[in-house]
């Protein structure tokens, strides 16, 4: 205990010297406006809160679109605006595209594409992973990623009161499938998929913008060793994946995958190439999962968008056949509603931290070198200018031209972060979000489940976790359209 107390002491005096020194000189720099502030702390406890993202919308009504935080050793830059992102992040992305430094990564001793420093070793793995997965050599996949959706569908049906859990499971398998040829996942229990989860789960938590863990304190030595436990435990699981593709290369077996195309090209080292691998799972299983299950979410809630896609369906494709990939282009009905899940359930209301490599001036505000810039997707997606009647889930509103003459804002655009970091796998995502989705349109009506009085329940729309952005968890009734009865047959499917 006196340990503690005096590490606590030593903490408290240096942050009284640092808390001095910041504001010496914030009075003799112009920094970005934000919330009041107290002694020694400063105002980034206030952006601590739950659902942050909400009062970061609340207060950017009074201090504006680029709102500065600051404690003794942290100062964090949250931009609201599109035209703020694409400002720092696309125009200046060269200082802006960088991840904030964390010891738990180097505790952990592990490596991804998404917290990777920008440097040397990034650009390589994201050319990489662009001349694997860019739009063009997705085609691909098509058959196996369209296989794989009319799996989920017929298990779905199967099993109407799990959805949750088919949504997820196909996610899964379909991101392990097409990164390492693993098609053969039939449960969440797969000790592959636990180990895949865990490490998504360790990424995640260190992405918080002010999580630091310093080795040098003794008192947080069980936190450490956590921490490493972490990192041993994913490095394994990494290289198990990885080696399961070689195996079948070496055999002559192996089909098409992502680490195949990685082996084949053998532009790197084999560590490298695992990695960047793995960043397909921590990049995609969640992303993918949470937009299948907001999809499930506002159908349920907005039934006549679900009926304007099914109609649009039929009369472009038929009962006789399940929509393909290629029908994309002719169902733009359909491209609207998967846009507008992406905007009305933000992915990452706050977006992932960048770091800004140099001193900058914006706006005539100053900017200090090592500042975490946090986008904010949340209030983007809410914009009642862009996006009239934000709350409304309404895909019409792609095909209405503002008063000034412009369409609104593609999410894209803006969802899946911007610049230099954008998500290189984001076309894969949408290539998976577009067949199971149009696959569900086709053949299902989701809506809400009845109670014991055959009363309609309606689900909420308040996230599982003020902390995460997943939607809440609910039952609903999962039936087959009429009309698909057909379709949803066992050897329809295979």
């Amino acid at each position: 205990m006196g340990l503690l107390l005096r590490g606590y002491a030593i903490l408290l005096v240096l942050g009284a010297i640092a808390f001095t020194v910041l504001r010496s000189l914030m009075k003799a720099r112009r920094y970005p406006p934000g919330p009041p502030g107290i002694p020694i702390l400063g105002n980034l406890h206030k952006l601590e809160n739950d659902f942050r993202h909400k009062y970061i919308e609340d207060i950017s009504k009074t201090h504006g679109d680029v709102i500065f935080f600051y404690n003794p050793t942290i100062s964090v830059l949250v931009l609201t605006s599109y035209r703020s992102m694409q400002d720092l992040l696309v125009n200046r992305g060269s200082i802006y595209s960088d991840r904030p430094g964390s010891s738990i990564f180097d505790m952990m001793g592990t490596r991804n594409l998404g917290t990777e420093a920008f440097g040397p070793s990034w650009k390589l793995q994201r050319k990489l992973f662009h001349q694997h997965m860019n739009k063009g050599a997705l085609p691909q996949y098509f058959p196996t990623v369209e296989q794989e959706s009319r799996r989920c569908l017929r298990r779905l049906h199967r099993n109407p009161d799990n959805w949750m859990d088919e949504l997820r499971l196909d996610t899964t398998r379909v991101i392990l499938g097409v990164t390492y040829d693993i098609w053969d996942v039939d449960s969440a229990e797969d000790k592959r998929v636990t180990a895949a989860n865990n490490f998504v789960k360790h990424i995640l938590s260190t992405l918080a913008p002010v999580r630091h863990v310093p080795s040098w304190m003794p008192w947080l030595g069980d936190e450490i060793r956590l921490i490493s436990s972490w990192g041993k435990e994913d490095r394994s699981a990494i290289v198990r994946l990885f080696n399961h593709v070689k195996i079948q290369k070496n055999s002559g077996t192996a089909r098409r995958s992502f680490v195949l195309s990685l082996l084949e090209g053998g532009a790197t080292d084999e560590r490298t190439m695992a990695w960047l691998a793995s960043s397909m799972y921590v990049g995609g299983a969640d992303t993918i999962f949470v937009v299948l299950h907001a999809f499930v979410l506002a159908m349920v809630l907005y039934p006549e968008a679900q009926r304007k896609a099914q109609h649009e369906i039929e009369r472009v494709v038929g009962n006789d056949r399940l929509p393909s990939i290629q029908d994309r282009v002719r169902l733009p009905y359909v491209e609207n509603l998967i846009k507008e899940v992406i905007r009305w359930w933000s992915l990452a209301p706050l977006g992932v931290p960048h770091r800004l490599m140099e001193d900058d001036e914006y706006r005539g505000y100053f900017i200090p070198k090592d500042t975490i810039v946090l986008p904010g997707v949340w209030c983007v997606a809410r914009d009642q200018d862009m996006y009239p009647d934000p709350e409304t889930f309404r895909p019409e509103r792609f095909d209405e031209v503002s008063p000034n003459g412009q369409l609104p804002l593609d999410p894209h655009k803006f969802s899946f972060s911007m610049g230099r970091r954008m998500c290189p796998g984001q076309d894969f995502a949408d290539m998976v979000l577009f067949s199971t989705i149009s696959v569900f349109l086709a053949t299902t009506t989701l809506s809400k489940s009845l109670d014991a009085q055959e009363n309609e329940i309606t689900p909420s729309t308040i996230p599982a976790s003020p902390t995460e952005q997943y939607p809440p968890s609910f039952k609903c009734r999962v039936e087959v359209r009429p009309a698909a009865t057909f379709l949803v047959d066992d050897n329809q499917i295979e």
